[in-house]
């Protein structure tokens, strides 16, 4: 099971800490395998965290001084694309919801959040970084086969590509071959 790491944001100290007593109750009845629920009470604070530290969740509320969360999502999102995003708001408003789902965040929670809400996006969460590892695993695989495809094609064997490989990434991994083998002759 992979360990997750959260963090919270918001400017309201008190719904950051309920926030972490909701999501580690919910980690002790769900097993998600939340190591550490981080807090900061802005986004600066956040931005700063994120450069220390590895974080796979971050929950952010969308109305702070100085920063907005989706402003922080953005920014997030460019530099971190693997972080799901959760944005939190206390204004049912279709334009905010807009704007947050523009931003690429993973899913809107209205405030006050119960429990069961706090728990589907958590489960959702998990479930999407399981995927994209899953993907990225399988793309490694593919890398590897095309790679002994290609190494053969090269020793002088026949033989069709991989199943599953692209034209495009035949082509792509070709080109790199023909670079790899001016620079190593032999």
């Amino acid at each position: 099971m992979q360990m997750l790491t959260v963090m919270v944001v918001d400017d309201d100290p008190l719904l950051c800490t309920a926030m972490r007593r909701k999501i580690e109750m919910i980690d002790r009845e769900n097993q998600l395998g939340i190591q550490e629920t981080l807090i900061a009470h802005s986004a600066q604070e956040a931005w700063g965290i994120l450069q220390e530290k590895s974080v796979d969740i971050l929950i952010s509320d969308i109305r702070m001084p100085y920063q907005t969360g989706l402003e922080l999502a953005d920014k997030v999102n460019e530099a971190f694309p693997e972080i799901q995003v959760v944005i939190l708001s206390g204004h049912d408003d279709y334009e905010y919801m807009r704007s947050a789902l523009r931003s690429g965040v993973v899913d809107y929670l209205l405030k006050p959040v119960k429990l069961v809400q706090i728990q589907e996006v958590l489960l959702k969460c998990q479930e999407n970084l399981r995927r994209r590892k899953a993907q990225s695993l399988r793309n490694g695989n593919d890398r590897e086969a095309l790679e002994n495809w290609l190494n053969g094609l090269l020793a002088g064997k026949t033989g069709k590509p991989p199943v599953g490989i692209s034209p495009s990434g035949v082509l792509g991994c070709m080109a790199f071959w023909r670079g790899r083998r001016r620079r190593f002759p032999g």
